[in-house]
């Protein structure tokens, strides 16, 4: 928890939690931008220090990779991703239980974490 600091960016976490309202609704609303968001959800995940934006970061893959409408079809982008997710997600040293559950994350998966 030492990477976090008490910095705050009303802009960052605007643009985030708007990542995850989109991502609600699964990665074809992302078009060609889908392995690009990744990317920097990721990064923001591993290396930002603001703990919100760490957490709407994790919120917004943890939808990606769970949550789709019934007719999407599922990408190879979004399969590595859910396989990796547990992974992923414990890169962080802190985690947002509810979200991530609400989010489509298994109860069962919350087992893997400390």
């Amino acid at each position: 928890l030492e990477r976090f600091k008490p910095v705050r960016s009303a802009v960052r976490e605007n643009v985030l939690w708007s990542i995850v309202i989109l991502c609600s609704h699964g990665a074809e609303i992302t078009g060609n931008a889908l392995n690009p968001t990744i990317v920097a959800l990721k990064e923001v995940m591993r290396n930002d220090q603001n703990v919100i934006c760490v957490g709407f970061a994790m919120d917004a893959l943890n939808r990606l990779a769970n949550l789709r409408p019934r007719s999407e079809t599922v990408t190879s982008l979004i399969e590595d991703l859910h396989a990796n997710l547990l992974t992923t997600l414990k890169e962080s040293p802190a985690q947002s239980w509810e979200s991530l559950v609400r989010g489509g994350l298994s109860p069962q998966a919350l087992s893997e974490f400390d």
